[in-house]
């Protein structure tokens, strides 16, 4: 027995050493090409462009990480979202399925800007681009989404109305949320945030 074993043990290992090897070079090919395709690839279907000093992707347990995360304006370099890390966690086991889950995300130092021209916000043509990307095809079933828990730390906050003129900041924005199922219309969690200018805070639970 003592023999099988020794004999058997090399192989076991070399073979333990390989597969590692190469979960270690497929993670570390996969990063920079995700990184190299969201960048080229985010005007074509988003219509905005997409900058990041580096991701973080092991394809294995479904994890993601943007490091200085940059979405631009549609059709110019002026900032609409900046976020200074985001985790995702993607559920592997549903990417077959006709439901889909991201089971957390995370956001950190995300800063923003909403700006409102009568009835026409800084985000519509995003509404209306995945708006029609998500109209059902009646040769085939809806594909859903769940979103799990998402948090959101130290976030900023612009908003801006051309009209009334309204020009308004909040800062420190933590969110704290359970998520949200696609067949559930209601969702939990908790909120605080204060004013950039004046006295006073705002949270909830």
């Amino acid at each position: 027995m003592i023999r099988v074993f020794k004999r058997i043990r090399k192989p076991v290992l070399y073979i333990s050493i390989a597969v590692f090897i190469f979960f270690i070079i497929v993670i570390l090919f996969i990063s920079p090409l995700a990184k190299y395709t969201i960048e080229h690839k985010s005007v074509q279907y988003t219509g905005r462009k997409i900058k990041m000093d580096w991701v973080y992707v092991n394809p294995f347990t479904g994890y993601f990480h943007f490091h200085n995360l940059k979405i631009f304006e549609a059709g110019n370099d002026s900032l609409f979202i900046a976020v200074n890390a985001m985790s995702l966690d993607v559920a592997l086991s549903k990417l077959f399925s006709k439901t889909y889950e991201i089971t957390s995300i995370t956001l950190e130092g995300l800063n923003g800007i909403i700006i409102q021209n009568k009835q026409h916000f800084n985000y519509s043509d995003l509404i209306e681009r995945f708006v029609k990307a998500a109209e059902p095809n009646r040769k085939r079933e809806p594909v859903h989404l769940n979103i799990g828990k998402v948090v959101i730390l130290d976030g900023h906050l612009r908003y801006i109305d051309r009209i009334t003129p309204i020009d308004y900041y909040i800062k420190k924005i933590n969110i704290i949320c359970s998520g949200k199922n696609w067949d559930v219309d209601s969702i939990s969690g908790t909120l605080s945030f204060i004013p950039k200018v004046g006295s006073g805070e705002v949270s909830s639970a």
